[in-house]
């Protein structure tokens, strides 16, 4: 759903530079149990599955894990 939403935004903004930025209940990081990463950040914009796909090895992985903060 998350990919699908940002192709749309992207394409209806005709190719225009674009960042999409995601979050949920009034403005708190969006948090999936069953994706990688499993959080994503609100000042981070979001950068479609096949990159977190790239870096589901957690090579050049943007994002702190839980248990380093």
């Amino acid at each position: 759903m998350m990919d699908s939403l940002y192709r749309t935004i992207l394409e209806n903004f005709n190719g225009e530079e674009l960042e999409v930025y995601y979050s949920m209940d009034g403005g708190k990081p969006i948090a999936l149990e069953i994706s990688y990463p499993s959080v994503f950040p609100v000042e981070t914009p979001y950068m479609g599955s096949p990159f977190y796909s790239a870096h589901s090895d957690g090579l050049g992985d943007d994002f702190p894990d839980e248990a380093n903060g």
